[in-house]
């Protein structure tokens, strides 16, 4: 019999087997439901003759799957006995599985070549760090299917104007389509996790709009959130460089009112303002 994680008996008679179980400290809830693994490789779409990289492969549950659509799965794993047990009972030879960090590991050294996509559980204690660090450094990869913490997704999707609306939502969507695909209910996992979880497809796409510094407008995002209780006036006089009376001529000038907060404005906004006041600050400030 094939071996399948998504099996949840196979996958609880296996870790015994392999001297395992679930590492709370890394965040393990192995996704343990068929219909639902079935249904995150399906929202990647036709994976025929492109490359996949998997992030935190876990028992194998999504890696089994994802080998036979794509032309070559990378896995990345960092617990040392799941790296092993999927050495030993997943067999593929389009499969190359790695023992490392998804925060440190050399991404770009990756042969993913063109039209790659990311398919992964991720961690949800790094969720952020890790989903930034594909966006970044993977320019190639144009679909990503990730699961996450529902509180996370609502905040990737979030539109202007709401309390799930921030700087990760900026970032994501500067960079990406999003769209919610599916809910993953605690039952679903083994152990059963205390959160409920979301997978989110983001489809890579260039912005309509290009910033005149794309760096100096992520530090003005970021800024714009740092107290969400303050307006963007007050937000943004905090960065060095920036004052009143230069800000609020900015703002001006981008129809945008000193007394409203970050949560408001729209990408187009930040991309306004941040090349407005860009010329206002020195170098050294931009890249902080």
């Amino acid at each position: 019999m094939e071996f399948d994680a998504a099996n949840r008996s196979q996958l609880r008679q296996l870790m015994t087997e392999n001297g395992l179980r679930p590492n709370k400290r890394l965040g393990q809830n192995f996704l343990c439901d068929k219909n639902a693994a079935d249904a995150i490789v399906r929202a990647a779409g036709d994976l025929t003759g492109r490359r996949v990289l998997e992030i935190g492969p876990g028992a194998g549950a999504l890696t089994v799957r994802l080998c036979k659509k794509a032309s070559h799965v990378y896995a990345l794993e960092l617990d040392a006995g799941l790296y092993a047990m999927l050495q030993n009972h997943v067999e593929a030879q389009n499969l190359t599985l790695i023992h490392g960090d998804a925060l440190k590991a050399d991404l770009a050294s990756l042969d993913l070549g063109e039209h790659a996509a990311v398919v992964a559980n991720l961690p949800y204690y790094a969720t952020t760090a890790i989903l930034l660090r594909l966006l970044h450094e993977l320019p190639t990869v144009d679909t990503f299917v990730l699961m996450m913490q529902k509180e996370v997704a609502q905040r990737l999707c979030a539109p202007p104007g709401g309390r799930d609306y921030g700087s990760l939502s900026v970032a994501v969507q500067y960079y990406s389509q999003t769209q919610t695909v599916l809910q993953v209910p605690p039952p679903c996992f083994f152990p059963a996790p205390d959160v409920d979880s979301t997978v989110v497809r983001l489809t890579r796409r260039p912005y309509p709009i290009q910033p005149a510094d794309e760096a100096w407008m992520f530090t003005l995002v970021r800024a714009s959130f740092a107290m969400r209780r303050k307006t963007i006036l007050n937000n943004l006089s905090a960065i060095p460089g920036l004052d009143k009376p230069a800000i609020m001529q900015a703002l001006g000038q981008c129809g945008i009112a000193p007394g409203v907060r970050g949560e408001t404005l729209c990408i187009e906004q930040f991309i306004a303002l941040s090349d407005a006041t860009g010329p206002l600050v020195k170098g050294s400030h931009k890249s902080q």
